[in-house]
């Protein structure tokens, strides 16, 4: 070899290809037309939800002193809670004869309060 006919290049070539997989395409395609399958712009009710919930905080909101307390918005002004005492008083008994009868049960509960 002759090193006069000796040519070195250094520079750097990139080749990139892209193919398009027309099954795979129509493939995400459908999945994302089953996905939107029954989704529907709810503007409308956010918008009435939006407004119901402004009214709420307008409506509620009061200075204690301290604080100023307004209710959750997705709360109802009739919910009613059932007096549930006596299942709560047996439940308590239930707990306290429990922990009477296995004292290691016992000192487990008491290390967890």
């Amino acid at each position: 070899m002759r090193k006069e006919n000796l040519h070195l290049s250094l520079t750097p070539s990139k080749v990139l290809y892209a193919k398009v997989d027309e099954q795979l395409d129509e493939a995400i395609r459908k999945f994302w037309e089953i996905e939107t399958i029954g989704m529907m712009d709810d503007s409308d009710k956010a918008d009435v939800d939006s407004t119901r919930a402004v009214q709420n905080f307008e409506t509620t909101l009061q200075f204690d002193g301290i604080r100023y307390p307004v209710r959750l918005p997705w709360l109802k002004d009739d919910a009613q809670l059932p007096n549930n005492y006596h299942q709560a008083l047996r439940r308590l008994q239930q707990i306290e004869r429990s922990l009477k009868n296995d004292p290691r049960k016992a000192a487990h509960y008491e290390r967890g309060m």
